[in-house]
């Protein structure tokens, strides 16, 4: 046991921990791991902990370097497109008490297959695991039902992030435990919103689990009633997605309702948020959801595909609205309906109330208690 000990103020005693979070992507990513990330990290720090991470270098970026008092370490990687082979990272992890590992991949494979070697605890939060789309099932299916099976059992606790994920991941490892992802609800909820009619905003990575297709399907049948209305595209094109978008739109004669803004900074974020009455997403594979619950977090009504991770924390009709995108034609009346609905005060105030329950310090309090309990057994 590497942690030292401090003492709390009613004199129990916890481990001071140094966590280093392994994952993919972290900053200037800001896609829903890599905010989770951040916040896990922050709500560590106000705890009296450090957490720094640990991620895949890209093409100008710093090897090292210090962002909102975490320390950032980037590794190149041979990249064979849908695996990234990075094993220069032992000599890292080693200055760190326990090693958090964000979705299966390399790095949950190289660690689990190393930890006779780094002999540190491992933790895996799953982020959905690897069946965000059906593309190469052929070898999705026996790398999670067999070789997970097999490298899960190097873990010490994993984390489930959603319900869904509790479910999918127990059918291979006994080791769940339930701690959803979180938002920083104070940064949202103070959000003074000055909502404009007719604009739209969805806040994502362009990748083809979101089906954005379907969004802009939807969102054209909204325009023939609402016209003059605006989609907001808010996210960096993951899997190339923005031509064949623009060119959908375009054939729905929308191109200049509709647009791509890219990736953008908390402040831009922060305008949208303010002016957008409504938040959309037609996604229908995600992890967790953590863009949409920033949105009830802010206030805005959300509507959202009806997928397990919306339904977790969305109520149809209570907290946001439950939709079928799959038919954008029926999809886009109903947004339309919503949009006439005079109880829309009460679902924005529902939605911030429920929101609260994802803060990213009670999950900070839940991980704290986890890791103890891991160094400690």
């Amino acid at each position: 046991m590497s942690g030292s000990v401090r003492l709390l103020n009613d004199s129990r005693e916890k481990l001071y921990m140094k966590v280093l979070h392994v994952s993919h992507n972290f900053y200037p990513v800001t896609g829903g791991i890599e905010k989770n990330i951040g916040d896990i990290c922050r709500g560590m720090s106000e705890l009296g902990h450090q957490s720094d991470v640990l991620c895949l270098k890209e093409r100008g970026m710093p090897e090292h370097e210090v962002h909102n008092g975490i320390n950032i370490y980037r590794k190149g990687a041979l990249d064979l497109r849908f695996y990234k082979i990075s094993p220069r990272i032992l000599g890292i992890i080693k200055e760190y008490d326990i090693v958090h590992v964000h979705g299966l991949g390399f790095f949950s494979d190289y660690l689990a297959v190393t930890k006779k070697i780094h002999k540190k605890p491992l933790v895996l939060s799953t982020h959905g695991g690897i069946f965000h789309t059906k593309s190469l099932s052929w070898a999705k299916r026996p790398y999670f039902y067999l070789w997970s099976r097999l490298a899960l059992r190097a873990f010490d606790r994993i984390v489930a992030v959603s319900r869904s994920d509790m479910e999918l991941f127990s059918g291979i490892t006994d080791k769940m435990t339930f701690i959803p992802d979180s938002v920083d609800h104070g940064k949202f909820s103070s959000i003074k919103r000055d909502a404009e009619k007719g604009i739209f905003i969805f806040v994502g990575r362009m990748s083809k689990n979101k089906r954005i297709d379907r969004l802009i399907r939807a969102f054209s049948v909204v325009n023939i009633s609402a016209k003059g209305s605006m989609l907001f595209i808010i996210g960096e094109d993951w899997d190339n997605q923005k031509g064949m978008l623009s060119s959908l739109a375009k054939e729905l004669g929308i191109d200049r309702n509709v647009v791509f803004t890219g990736r953008i900074d908390n402040g831009n974020l922060t305008q949208f948020f303010k002016r957008a009455p409504f938040f959309l997403s037609a996604s229908e594979y995600e992890g967790f959801g953590i863009s949409v619950l920033e949105a009830m977090a802010a206030g805005i009504p959300v509507i959202v595909n009806d997928i397990d991770a919306f339904n977790t924390f969305v109520e149809d009709g209570r907290s946001g609205f439950i939709i079928d995108y799959s038919k954008p034609h029926e999809a886009g009346r109903k947004i339309l309906g919503i949009m006439g609905r005079d109880d829309l005060q009460l679902i924005s105030a529902t939605a911030k109330e429920v929101s609260k329950e994802y803060d990213y310090k009670s999950a900070a309090k839940k991980l704290e208690i986890l890791y103890n309990d891991v160094m400690t057994s």
